[in-house]
């Protein structure tokens, strides 16, 4: 509230009181004082009200448009004045009203003088015969009205709040609490893409998307920006929603329940939607669980001629697949169709009905009727010749019928759209061959000990096994090659052999018997040169083991023995002009003298080498330590032992002894434990003592003992 109080300057009011004296006097009339005291001053205050809201003097905000409700109140004091108050709008009267018995005014402010801007509204009181004028004023704001919109859509013109959607339907979109009279343009966007524009409808005050949006199926926000106008201000509203995918439903329809293998399967795939008509996506076709094409589909349907479907009760199936976020896939039920196969029969011709054994034969079949596909099998008393494609209604191949009389026939085996037949069977008479077979030597003469290569033939294309005999009785058996068979004989006496080959036949082949040829074996002539050693000195068990080698004049084969003294060490065969050994690695320790000497074919030694002397070392450990406890008085010493690994490379065994004065205590020392042992002495001592460790090897002939020094066993203080 703003109250303004005026002084009137003495001189203003003694001429306007005298000016009123002089009118008064011409016409007759006393003034209501007596005497000359000034007018009573007073004092105006204007209160402001929008609504029930109280405007105060300063920058307030006044809503125009939607505020036809402004009040300006004049109270003055003292409240005996009357009179008009002028309320004035930036210098003009824009409203009046007259002071009554309480000395207030109301005053309604017209709403159209109001435009957005700053304002100075003042109340002028133009005074009584007994009350000076006064005036209040305060000044005023207009802001543009803030705007409040709403955005709805729904798929119909009810415009239901709605925030999901299907795809298959056109979504209308609404701007509206703008308020009515109010001008201005709504621009729409959905996720930042411009949608369309359009101006606020005056009487209705929303605004409506010209044209219906269509999304696919996913998650949206769309925006309604006003552009806003002279008396409103710029506003927007936005609303996330989801569309869906529309359901859908696929129902399958066939021509017919039952057809021919020849004949195609009509299918039709129906798919339907609430909302709309399915012009999407595609249909995929299946029989038996097995895609069969896949189809576009037009107004809702998807034809398919489903060809070669396979013989007997088919199930058939049809799945949608949209891919274009408007529906939801779906698939029909299975459908089940029968397929008979078409019947067919067989002819069967052969070049020839008189072979030989291994003779090839064509063989031919013609089926009706002509577009049969798959294969024919040949056949003879049941055994499988062979197979031929049928291409244009027939099916040819040679054949190698089996030796005999045979009945040969045809069978078509049919193929997903027609029967297996068969034909009638031709008597087919197929004889063996005869067969000849020879021998040869690599050489007629061997010496005794020598192999000697042996190969055998047969003519005429046979295959099967050969046999060769040795002075009539049979030594080696081995399949033809190529018609060949090659062996190798050792180990024949001394003496003239006969040697034959046989082919023992097969089914195809008759047998055959070479004649006969003479092996001649005699002794061989040996000179033994010289045997020579890896080395002389070896050690007992270790793994570098050592060589022996003869150079020796004789024929490849030729048995060598090696020896020492008695002592067999092994038995080789020449083979350019050496024979070697390997002697055992455990072969004992002590001193050896080898020779080597030719084995005759009666088991008699014959030439000797000159000897050589070999010696074999024990082994022994290469190191031996002992390690005494501390032990408490009155307690076990305890001793640690340590044999280091045998010169061979084993770990040592044995039997470890540690001996006190006339005490002895020993344990066993066995491979597993590498070479430790502590050993606890199995008597108590109360004072220091010396002992002496000995390992003993558990092989004593081949590997040395070893003990060590004087061991203090200290008594713990």
């Amino acid at each position: 509230m703003k109250q303004a109080t005026i002084e009137t300057k003495k001189r203003i009011r003694a001429t306007i009181l005298g000016l009123l004296v002089l009118a008064l006097a011409f016409a007759g009339i006393q003034p209501a004082y007596a005497d000359d005291s000034d007018p009573v001053q007073t004092t105006l205050t204007a209160t402001s009200k929008l609504g029930s809201a109280a405007v105060q003097s300063g920058p307030n905000h006044v809503i125009t448009a939607l505020r036809p409700d402004w009040v300006v109140t004049a109270a003055i004091v003292p409240t005996t004045a009357r009179g008009q108050v002028d309320l004035v709008l930036d210098g003009t009267v824009i409203a009046s009203g007259q002071l009554g018995a309480n000395g207030t005014a109301a005053i309604a402010v017209p709403a159209a003088p109001l435009v957005v801007g700053e304002h100075v509204v003042t109340l002028r009181y133009l005074g009584d015969q007994g009350h000076a004028p006064a005036d209040a004023s305060f000044s005023l704001r207009v802001d543009k009205n803030p705007t409040y919109p709403r955005l709805v859509g729904s798929h119909t013109t009810t415009f239901a709040t709605n925030t999901r959607f299907s795809a298959d339907r056109p979504i209308n979109v609404r701007l509206d609490s703008l308020g009515v009279l109010r001008t201005g343009t709504v621009r729409f966007e959905v996720d930042g893409v411009p949608v369309g524009s359009t101006e606020v409808n005056l009487t209705t005050g929303v605004a409506d998307l010209p044209d219906p949006i269509r999304l696919k199926a996913g998650r949206y926000t769309v925006y309604g920006y006003y552009s806003g106008n002279d008396n409103y201000l710029e506003g927007n509203a936005g609303r996330a929603f989801n569309v869906d995918l529309a359901p859908t439903t696929a129902e399958l329809f066939l021509d017919a329940e039952q057809v021919g293998a020849s004949e195609p399967v009509r299918a039709t795939a129906r798919v339907s939607a609430v909302n709309s008509v399915v012009n999407e996506g595609s249909v995929e076709f299946f029989v038996a669980g097995e895609s069969a094409g896949s189809v576009e589909i037009v107004d809702g349907e998807a034809v398919l001629e489903l060809e070669g479907v396979d013989v007997g009760r088919q199930k058939i199936s049809a799945e949608y697949t949209d891919g274009e976020g408007t529906y939801i896939d779906s698939r029909t039920s299975e459908v089940v169709v029968q397929v008979d196969r078409e019947p067919t029969s067989t002819e069967f011709e052969i070049a020839r009905t008189e072979l030989s054994a291994g003779d090839e034969v064509t063989v031919s079949a013609r089926v009706t009727p002509a577009d049969a596909t798959g294969s024919v099998q040949f056949s003879a008393d049941g055994r499988i010749l062979g197979h031929a494609r049928v291409i244009g209604g027939v099916a040819q191949r040679s054949i190698v019928p089996p030796v005999g009389a045979e009945r040969v026939e045809a069978r078509y085996l049919g193929d997903r759209r027609h029967e297996p037949s068969g034909s009638a069977s031709i008597e087919v008479s197929v004889s063996p061959r005869s067969t000849s077979t020879s021998i040869e030597l690599a050489s007629e003469r061997v010496a005794f000990g020598a192999s000697v290569e042996v190969t055998a033939r047969v003519l005429g294309g046979a295959i099967g096994a050969m046999e060769l005999y040795l002075d009539g009785v049979i030594v080696a058996r081995s399949l033809a090659v190529d018609g060949e068979a090659r062996f190798e004989l050792a180990g024949i006496g001394v003496g003239a052999h006969g040697l034959t080959a046989r082919y023992i036949g097969s089914e195809t082949h008759l047998p055959s018997e070479s004649g006969t040829r003479t092996l001649t074996v005699s002794e061989a002539e040996v000179d033994i040169r010289s045997l020579s050693l890896s080395r002389v000195r070896a050690v007992y068990g270790s793994a570098d083991r050592v060589t022996a080698t003869v150079e020796v004049s004789a024929p490849d084969g030729v048995r060598i023995r090696l020896l020492s003294g008695t002592r067999d060490l092994g038995t080789g065969a020449v083979k350019d002009g050496k024979v070697s050994w390997s002697l055992p690695a455990r072969l004992e320790a002590g001193r050896y003298t080898l020779q080597a000497r030719h084995v005759l074919s009666t088991g008699v030694l014959g030439d000797s080498s000159a000897p050589r002397a070999l010696t074999v070392q024990r082994a022994k450990p290469t190191a031996i330590q002992a390690s005494g406890h501390r032990f408490k008085k009155g307690t076990k010493p305890r001793v640690t032992v340590k044999v280091g690994a045998l010169s061979n490379g084993s770990s040592p065994t044995g039997r470890v002894r540690v001996k006190v004065g006339s005490y002895t205590k020993t344990v066993v020392l066995r491979a597993s434990a590498k070479g430790t042992v502590t050993v606890t002495l199995g008597r108590k001592f109360d004072r220091t003592v010396s002992a002496r460790v000995v390992f003993v090897s558990s092989d004593a002939r081949n590997v040395a003992g070893a003990s060590t020094k004087t061991v203090r066993l200290k008594v713990r203080r």
